[in-house]
């Protein structure tokens, strides 16, 4: 999820109907017991477009195993979403954009607790022509960059010395 997107998740809830495999709705997209438009699926992947997407070409990357969190997720089923992710960025930036955002949220801005991974072709942008105002036109690229670039702190040596040695410590 982009900084400009992490305020509207602060307070969303996850429905407490999906919380198990029966009734989880990636699971049951998988069973085929949902609707869904497929991109690639192998034994331990299944890629799809969200249902409603960010953009044209918003696709998720699921594991065909149900779990919640990514720090969860086994190592072979993390190395096929891997391999998923890379063959379809390389589909997407040759079909439609050469950029791309991929998020992946554990609990926090998570509205489906199966471990998902969107990928999200970047908005194209445009040079607004002059006479058209400020308010009614689509932002440049340099304007996008910006406001996610104002949105941000500093991280100060200490901070970043102790979360990278807690990290570290935990691979």
């Amino acid at each position: 999820m982009t900084s400009f997107m992490i305020d509207e998740a602060v307070n969303k809830r996850t429905p407490l109907k999906w919380t198990s495999y029966d009734t989880c709705p990636f699971c049951n997209i998988i069973a085929n017991k949902l609707p869904a438009f497929r991109v690639l699926e192998t034994d331990m992947v299944i890629a799809f477009l969200d249902i409603l997407p960010i953009r044209p070409g918003h696709t998720l990357v699921v594991p065909k195993m149900h779990c919640s969190n990514l720090s969860d997720l086994p190592s072979d089923y993390s190395r096929a979403v891997g391999e998923a992710l890379s063959t379809i960025a390389n589909a997407i930036t040759r079909g439609m954009t050469i950029n791309l955002n991929v998020v992946c949220n554990q609990g926090y801005g998570q509205a489906v607790p199966h471990v998902h991974f969107h990928m999200v072709p970047a908005p194209r942008t445009v040079e607004p022509p002059s006479t058209q105002s400020p308010t009614n036109r689509s932002m440049n690229h340099h304007e996008m960059v910006m406001s996610e670039y104002h949105r941000r702190e500093e991280l100060d040596e200490d901070t970043g010395r102790n979360m990278a040695d807690r990290i570290r410590s935990r691979l």
